[in-house]
């Protein structure tokens, strides 16, 4: 199994990875890293205490942990079409219902 989430400590901040990052679920935009020549990675930098949101990052590592699980095929696949978790065409299935969905299609 890869690294699902990872902390990089800089000199005035803390940078929280996640793994598959590119396809957590985003709606407020507040992961970093498009842009940076990050394919999977994307961030979130905390500068202070009062940065922690404990719901959001959970959420983000909860998702991150379902994609580490989701098989190789079905990630790649959602790479190339662009696709988010839990969103797409699968409208929001749990991790189980969307894999067997896949099978289907």
């Amino acid at each position: 199994m890869s690294m699902v989430v990872s902390s990089s400590p800089h000199a005035d901040s803390v940078s929280l990875g996640f793994t598959y990052g590119v396809l957590l679920d985003d709606p407020d935009h507040v992961l970093l890293g498009e842009g940076e020549r990050l394919k999977r990675v994307r961030y979130v930098s905390l500068r202070s205490a009062d940065d922690i949101d404990p719901i959001l990052q959970g959420r983000f590592a909860r998702q991150a942990g379902e994609l580490a699980l989701m098989p190789r095929p079905l990630r790649a696949q959602m790479m190339a079409f662009g696709e988010r978790y839990p969103a797409g065409l699968t409208g929001g299935r749990s991790l189980t219902n969307k894999i067997a969905w896949r099978r289907t299609v």
